[in-house]
């Protein structure tokens, strides 16, 4: 006996028990689904010029980043890092950590002992590491690993 028949010979009251059930179960995923966040950096865009732009009317508090702002999060604090550009910026963003220990110091740059002409993209460059270690440094302190066995 397929589902289909099953449900069919149940009675009113249990069919309308189980759609009932069906539909609480399906409001009760779409509440306990895991929230999504999108990060948007505008690169070189400091939150005070935003609000200016927002308090003069240039824009729109209805539309666009003022629709962002006013049903959203954004940072107040955020810093930039030096060097002042994308990548480096955006890795720090993600990570915490500065170019100095996370081995991006550039939207390009040149890799140590490779031929002069070999260049990497800040953007695709694997993280440094440093922050790397300190990762795995954190993960076994929260969880209390004795070792991550070079998983990361």
């Amino acid at each position: 006996m397929n589902i289909i028949n099953a449900v069919v010979s149940f009675t009113p009251r249990a069919r309308k028990a189980l759609a009932s059930t069906c539909l609480l179960l399906g409001l009760m995923a779409q509440v306990w689904a895991a929230p999504k966040v999108v990060v948007i950096s505008l690169d070189g865009c400091k939150p005070a010029i935003v609000q200016q732009l927002l308090a003069s009317g240039a824009l729109s508090p209805n539309h666009g980043i003022g629709l962002l702002l006013s049903r959203g999060a954004f940072a107040t604090g955020s810093l930039t890092v030096s060097p002042s550009l994308t990548a480096p910026n955006h890795i720090a963003l993600a990570t915490g950590s500065t170019a100095a220990h996370n081995d991006i110091p550039s939207n390009t740059f040149h890799l140590v002992a490779s031929p002069f002409i070999n260049t990497a993209s800040g953007f695709g460059a694997p993280i440094g590491a440093w922050f790397k270690s300190e990762l795995a440094r954190l993960v076994q302190d929260l969880v209390g690993l004795e070792s991550l066995g070079g998983s990361m």
